[in-house]
This record gives structure tokens, C-alpha cells and sequence, in this order.
């Protein structure tokens, strides 16, 4: 925990047992008050308004945190979408200048979801002093004004409904939740458009006498099977963004998401809830608990950087190093850090953490190492692994990949596993047999043998076409003959490389090869029916007929290339001596 941390929440500490007057006094600024802002036209008056209709010339000023976000992602050039557009690093290079040293943002979303709701958000980020300010509202109607302290977590918030002031330390919050910069706000929406794989088309034009550029962007189907389109106009001459809009469709043409973000940076604005017009009278209701929650959470903190910086050198793979295998006598500091983050999630709810007799108990996990150990385990298993259950989960095996010898499936091994992204599957069957024979010394070997199959190999370049007809459109279906009304077959969701070694493993039972390019990074969302579980079928015939029905419905889905094919294949073959 930061010096700086510990030293502004005993400051919080005083400030919070002072009297109630005091502590108004504290919170309210000798500012002058933010003149009222009109409340917003619905969004399709307001659209257009900003691609053609009447729009005041202060409004071309502002600047859309996610607009920015855009204009980074097509001035970057070949990071992020390809080819370099002409003419655009130098004004990429002065905004992002100018972005990056504004000490105040002034933030204005107009958004419609599915709901018909009108939501009107506006904050004003002070990177500085490490607050923000904030008014909600729902189809022009404020339900909450607040001010957060990201250095003392200190939270004021004015409900109109009660007409309450309520003084309290957010717990839910993380004290590094507030950007560091208003780049930060922009960059995070770079790196969406970047993972969804966005088109940008730029062109000139002129908006309101303005030479501006505009850059149109499209994501025929996001990861949910979207399609989201989004368009900015930057002025030419300045390179700053002027408006940004944002919407989504549903597979099904439905209007999803609807949204229009604009950005201004002022010298100064309001500081405290009270300049936003909450009335100086209002009942203040202090909320004393919540001091004491946050400095258990403080002290959970601080004891989960202190078993993480432990894990770090306990789990740390050594240059050239794969795979490790960490005993169970040194995975204790990680059931701590888990028994920790289980108090935390508590403590969101504002209720006082208690301890729990099982959180130590031995529940191993498959982890990852990319320069450090990632957040989230691969696998989480309670007890030990099996040999099976590793060659599947640490080297990425399909079932029809392996086959172990009678008498050797018992061999498990308790304790966590290391394993280093983007390992290739050779050097971590060849890591694993030297882990499994150290820990068990027996002599196992790991060999493998060619071994011709029939095969069903899929290939080609993955664009997801969403289905008709069937639940959820965003999913890839796995089908034959009949579609199912819902989800009573199963299904899942995860890379598409997870997703070919399923369809072989679980509703085929047969061998499937994943030559998809990059088809770990690639995220999918499937659904298996009942007539895709074609290992039911006893009939030779009917399941041929039926597998290649199969394989047309997901080369129409999906894009890529499904082929029954004869090969020779590598089958690893663990066994003894």
C-alpha cells in the first residue's frame, strides 16, 4: 500500500469524525454555481442535429473521450487496422498532446438501450486532485449527483427522491479506478475496436462550414454477433474530434445500443455536489460503518500484495523456461490471495467480512505466465490432476490426441501448474513428461506415432454469419437436420480453437484439426443441438448424410472451410517401460 494511500485516508479519517457542520463546510466550495445545462433532445433529434440540423458552433468545440479512442485506433496506422491513412500522424501526434495534458475532462453520453430509456451521464474528471463529479439521469430525470475522492475513497451522494445527502468510503471501488489521464479514457476504447477487428472508412467533407474528416467505422458482428457502426468528424484544420456516434444492432435488426459521447475541457467546473445545485440545506446522513469496512479492506489489501508479490518468485518462470510445476506445499499464499479476494466481494456489499474454514482447502489450478502471472487460472480443479486432465488442459489436447496406457490413468499429481503463453504444444508435452516423471519417479515415457484417421480439418479466414430461426443469433449452432427452440443441448463460449476441439470431442466423436489461423485470440459463443450429437447415431448411412449437413450449416455460419478428410495424424502414446 502507497505511503501516499495511508497518509490521505487518515486525513479522510479526521475529516470523517468532525462535526456535521464542519464537514459540510469542508465539502462545499466558494465556487460560482454551473449554470444549468437544458435537458438534451431525444436521440434521433439530437443525431440529427449533429450530421446536418441547427448545432450551436460552441458544441464543435468538444471533444468525445470515444471519438478520441477512434481517432488513435485510424491514426496509428498498421497497429490496429492495416494500412496508415494519408496525412493523419502529425494532427494523431497534437492531439493526443493536448489530450493528455488537460487536467479536467468535461464528459457528456447520450444513450439508448433496447429499454427505449433515455440515459444522460455527465462527469467532470479532475486528474490532479483525483476526483470525480458526477450527475445521472433516465429519460431527463436526475436520480443522482455524487462527488468521489479517489484518494481517500471519500463518497458524497445527493438521491433527489429522498432528498438525502449520504456521506460515505466507497468499498466497491478500487483506488486506482480513476484514469490517470483523460489518454487513458481513450485509450481502452482503442483497444475494444482493435479486439473486434473494426473496418474504418475516412473521407472529406463539411460539417457546418467546417473542412472535417470523417472516419466511418463497422464491425459487421462483434463478439455477441452485433453489427456496430460508429462515425466521427474531426475538424480538419484543428485535428480535434468534434462529435462522436456509436450504435449497435442485434442479429435480428433490432436497435441495440444507440449512443453519442462529446468531450469538452474547461478550466474549471464543479468541485462538490453542491455546485451542480444540490441545495446547501439538504439533511446529511453520515454513514460511520463503512470507515471501519475500509480499513479491513485496506488491511486485506495490503496482506494480498504481500502473498501475490510471494507468488510472483514461487511461480516465476526462468528464461527458456515452459512449464513448471509448483508442489503443494508452496501454493498456500495463493488459497490465501482467494480467501482474501472472497472477504473483498463481501465487502462490496457492505457487510463485515468473516472468515471461512474451507478457504485454504487444496483446490489446485492451471496457471498462466506472460512476463507475469495473469489474472484468471486456466483450470481450477479440486485435488490432484490427472495425466488426462493435463495433457487436455495444460498442452491443449484433444482426446483423440493421446492415449494412455492401462495401469498409468491413475497417476495424478497434486499442485499448481505454470504454463508460459503461447507455448507451442511440442514444448509443453516435452515439458510435462519431464514433470511427471520427476514427481512420480517412475518411468514413464511420452512418444508419438503417426497414425492414419479419417479427419475433419477446418480451414480459411472466420467471419461470423448470425442463423435465423433459433435462440440467440450471436452463437455459432451445431446442427443437422433440426435447430432446437433453446438451449437444452448445451453449449459454451470461449476461443474458436476450443471450440473445433469440442466438436470433435463432444457431439462428433471424431477427430477434428484446427488450421484456422490465430483461432486462440478469436472469440466465440456456440450452442450445441440435439440432432449435432451424431455419436448416437449407430447407422453408418445416416450419420454420413447427417455429418455433411452438419458441416454445411457451420461453413455457412462461420465462414470457414469444413473437409472430411484421410490423414496421418500424431497420436501421443503415454506408457511405461
Amino acid at each position: 500500500m502507497s505511503k501516499q494511500f495511508e497518509h490521505s485516508l487518515t486525513e479522510a479519517h479526521e475529516a470523517f469524525n468532525r462535526d456535521h457542520q464542519a464537514l459540510r463546510e469542508t465539502l462545499m466550495k466558494a465556487l460560482p454555481k454551473s449554470p444549468s445545462r437544458p435537458r438534451p433532445p431525444g436521440p434521433a433529434v439530437r443525431l440529427w442535429r449533429l450530421v446536418g440540423g441547427r448545432t450551436s458552433t460552441a458544441r464543435m468545440a468538444r471533444t468525445a473521450a470515444a471519438a478520441a479512442a477512434v481517432i488513435v485506433a485510424v491514426m496509428a496506422g498498421t497497429r490496429w487496422f492495416g494500412a496508415p491513412l494519408d496525412g493523419v500522424s502529425t494532427a494523431f501526434a497534437s492531439m493526443r498532446k493536448a489530450v493528455e495534458a488537460a487536467p479536467l475532462v468535461h464528459e457528456l453520453l447520450y444513450t439508448t438501450h433496447d429499454d427505449g430509456k433515455e440515459y444522460d451521464t455527465e462527469k467532470w474528471y479532475y486528474f490532479q486532485s483525483r476526483k470525480v463529479v458526477s450527475k445521472y439521469s433516465v429519460t431527463g430525470k436526475c436520480f443522482k449527483i455524487s462527488s468521489l475522492d479517489y484518494n481517500t475513497m471519500n463518497n458524497v451522494v445527493y438521491d433527489p427522491n429522498s432528498d438525502l445527502v449520504r456521506i460515505s468510503y466507497r468499498l466497491d471501488v478500487h483506488t486506482d479506478g480513476l484514469p490517470p489521464s483523460a489518454w487513458s479514457i481513450v485509450d481502452r476504447r482503442v483497444q475494444d475496436f482493435d479486439r473486434q477487428g473494426a473496418s474504418v472508412v475516412r473521407r472529406k467533407g463539411m460539417y457546418e462550414a467546417t473542412a472535417v474528416d470523417m472516419y466511418s467505422f463497422c464491425i459487421p458482428s462483434n463478439f455477441r454477433g452485433d453489427k456496430v457502426e460508429a462515425e466521427l468528424l474531426v475538424d480538419s484544420a484543428t485535428h480535434l474530434p468534434i462529435v462522436y456516434t456509436r450504435k449497435a444492432w442485434a442479429c435480428d435488426g433490432r436497435l441495440r445500443f444507440d449512443q453519442i459521447i462529446q468531450f469538452d475541457f474547461p478550466e474549471d467546473g464543479p468541485h462538490d455536489i453542491y455546485d451542480l445545485g444540490v441545495p446547501q440545506s439538504t439533511a446529511v446522513v453520515y454513514d460511520s460503518v463503512s470507515k471501519k469496512l475500509l480499513e479491513k479492506k485496506i488491511s486485506l489489501l495490503a496482506e494480498r500484495d504481500a502473498c501475490q508479490e510471494q507468488d510472483q518468485e514461487i511461480y516465476r518462470l526462468k528464461e527458456g523456461q515452459v512449464l513448471k510445476h509448483v508442489v503443494p506445499a508452496l501454493v498456500e499464499s495463493r488459497a490465501r490471495v482467494r480467501a482474501i479476494d472472497r472477504l473483498l466481494d463481501e465487502l462490496k456489499s457492505g457487510a463485515t467480512p468473516q472468515e471461512h474454514p474451507g478457504d485454504l482447502q487444496e483446490d489446485y489450478a492451471i496457471l498462466q505466465w506472460d512476463g507475469g502471472l495473469t489474472r484468471r487460472p486456466i483450470g481450477v480443479f479440486p485435488g490432484e490432476i490427472s495425466l488426462k486432465t493435463a495433457l487436455e488442459r495444460i498442452a491443449g489436447l484433444s482426446r483423440f490426441e493421446y492415449h494412455i496406457a492401462d495401469g498409468l490413468s491413475a497417476i495424478k499429481i497434486p499442485g499448481d501448474w505454470v504454463v508460459r503463453k503461447d507455448t507451442p504444444k511440442e514444448q509443453l508435452i516435452g515439458a510435462f513428461e519431464k514433470a511427471v516423471q520427476q514427481y512420480s519417479q517412475e518411468n514413464i515415457r511420452f512418444d508419438q506415432y503417426a497414425i492414419e484417421r479419417d479427419v475433419i480439418v477446418v480451414s480459411g479466414s472466420f467471419r461470423l454469419t448470425p442463423l435465423a430461426g433459433t435462440y440467440e443469433c450471436s452463437r455459432i449452432h451445431v446442427f443437422s437436420d433440426k435447430l432446437d427452440v433453446d438451449e437444452r443441448g448445451g453449449g459454451g463460449s470461449g476461443s474458436l480453437d476450443s471450440f473445433i476441439r469440442g466438436l470433435g470431442d463432444i457431439v462428433l466423436n471424431q477427430h477434428v484439426i484446427g488450421e484456422v489461423e490465430n483461432s486462440a485470440a478469436i472469440e466465440v459463443r456456440y450452442g450445441w443441438h440435439e440432432s449435432g450429437y451424431l455419436w448416437r447415431i449407430t447407422d453408418k448411412t445416416e450419420k454420413s448424410r447427417k455429418l455433411d449437413m452438419l458441416l454445411a450449416n457451420l461453413a455457412r455460419q462461420t465462414g470457414l472451410k469444413f473437409e472430411r478428410q484421410r490423414r496421418l495424424v500424431n497420436v501421443l502414446f503415454v506408457h511405461g517401460q
